[in-house]
């Protein structure tokens, strides 16, 4: 590390966090849905409810995690690795287990489906909590955060672009028209390559700024968390993002199977989304840099909106299709590198306001909204195929269910782009404020130490 920047090959390792957790977290996203009403064979309604009610559960633990997370003592790995390393292994088997079918009946299949799917999202947890500070312990320089954060958008582009690419072809290939064993082997490659994605992370980062001491109480970290309000914006704002992004995902494969009848433009279109997303990234620090993060954002959140628009008017078009999936890549990019980059410098405000620093529970907030945006867009899409009639396993769906599946589809990114901007209308923490902030604690630090070598 010169002069304050990081070095290439641990901004790659860096990244290897967020191949990790999109191999996972996009595969469940994509297909968890219709994996579980199409190949396990349960009720739509049922597993919308599954998502709801385990996700709320698991937006509970985040904050527990975050609570963990900013008690740990540094060690000679760091106080925030050590979580991952201990994780990995247990995440890839739960992963496996939750695209297992063991033979059971109804009622012992959705038991299954509950313990096996929140399994995995609380080891998610583990994992995915302490990642997220890493941005804040490995440099506190803000435009290497924002750099950081781009190289793990990169990272999680690539990890999205290798499930929506290899998913089906992997399905049909290692299934041999079993779709029982195809989805589970298909598991078996991703979590191995997940869980040496994160051993590459381990080995690759380095903790450089040690946590403060910190005996910090449940209650304390609740104040930390709503007694700051740019943190409260982007938390806000993530849940509408992400709510409006998995809902998309999981309705792909239904959009193209029973709308456009195509069922194999799936894993072209999600391979050009992601692929779109991880070019775009190349321009977003500098042009974040000069227009600011809260203005990305308000422009991220109108590319929603212009994006649900081009839906509407495409129609049956298959180029239409395609110059939607290039829009929703862009879509990406212009929110959620920012929304992640933007975490770290609201732990330096909500220092700064409450003398407290507690990056754990700021980024375990953030994680508890997008928790609770999985389980949102599960439920709402459980009840919208519900709701417009969608018949499982039926090669022919009623012309009302088509136009339910068009109208929602275009209907849920513009009204998620619109929330999703609007609620970082009240963050007005830009560049300066922040510097000021900075300056301020480093200050006080100074006068801190000072002080206590004169008592010494």
């Amino acid at each position: 590390m010169k002069n304050g920047k990081l070095g290439l090959n641990e901004k790659i390792a860096y990244s290897m966090g967020d191949v990790s957790a999109n191999l996972l977290a996009t595969f469940i996203g994509s297909y968890a849905m219709f994996f579980y009403t199409e190949v396990y064979g349960l009720p739509a309604m049922a597993v919308g409810t599954m998502f709801l009610v385990a996700n709320i559960w698991d937006a509970v633990n985040d904050p527990m995690m975050g609570f963990l997370a900013d008690k740990s003592k540094h060690r000679k790995g760091g106080a925030y690795r050590p979580w991952i390393k201990r994780a990995a292994i247990p995440l890839g088997l739960f992963f496996i287990l939750q695209f297992t079918c063991p033979n059971l009946s109804m009622a012992g299949k959705l038991v299954w489906a509950y313990v096996t799917y929140i399994g995995t999202d609380m080891l998610f947890t583990v994992v995915n909590v302490p990642y997220g500070v890493l941005n804040n312990v490995m440099t506190a320089d803000m435009n290497e955060r924002t750099v950081l954060s781009t190289f793990r958008n990169i990272g999680s582009n690539i990890g999205s672009m290798l499930v929506s690419y290899g998913t089906i072809p992997l399905v049909a290939y290692l299934g041999a028209g079993n779709d029982v064993k195809g989805y589970q082997m298909t598991a078996v490659v991703f979590a191995v390559i997940s869980t040496l994605a994160l051993f590459w992370l381990c080995a690759g980062t380095k903790e450089r700024l040690k946590p403060a001491k910190n005996d910090l109480k449940v209650k304390e970290s609740l104040k930390v968390i709503f007694t700051n309000k740019p943190a409260l914006c982007i938390v806000v704002s993530m849940f509408f993002f992400n709510t409006t992004v998995n809902f998309k995902f999981a309705y792909n494969i239904y959009y193209c199977a029973a709308y456009m009848n195509r069922a194999d433009l799936t894993n072209i279109i999600g391979t050009l989304i992601f692929f779109v997303a991880m070019v775009v990234l190349v321009v977003i620090p500098k042009l974040t840099e000069k227009i600011g993060k809260r203005n990305m954002l308000f422009l991220g959140g109108a590319l929603y909106v212009i994006d649900g628009v081009a839906f509407l008017l495409g129609g049956h078009s298959v180029p239409m299709l395609y110059a939607t999936a290039v829009l929703f890549g862009f879509c990406l990019s212009f929110s959620f590198p920012i929304l992640w980059g933007t975490i770290p410098d609201t732990v330096e405000y909500g220092q700064w306001k409450t003398g407290i620093r507690a990056p754990g529970s700021i980024y375990s907030a953030c994680t508890f909204a997008n928790k609770l945006a999985q389980g949102a867009s599960g439920w709402i899409l459980g009840i919208v195929l519900t709701v417009i009639g969608y018949s499982q396993g039926s090669a022919v769906q009623a012309t009302g269910v088509l136009q339910g599946i068009y109208w929602s589809n275009a209907l849920v990114l513009i009204i998620g782009g619109i929330l999703g901007a609007a609620a970082v209308i009240p963050y007005k923490l830009s560049k300066k404020v922040y510097d000021g902030i900075v300056e301020e604690l480093e200050e006080k630090r100074v006068l801190d130490e000072e002080n206590t070598e004169s008592e010494e």
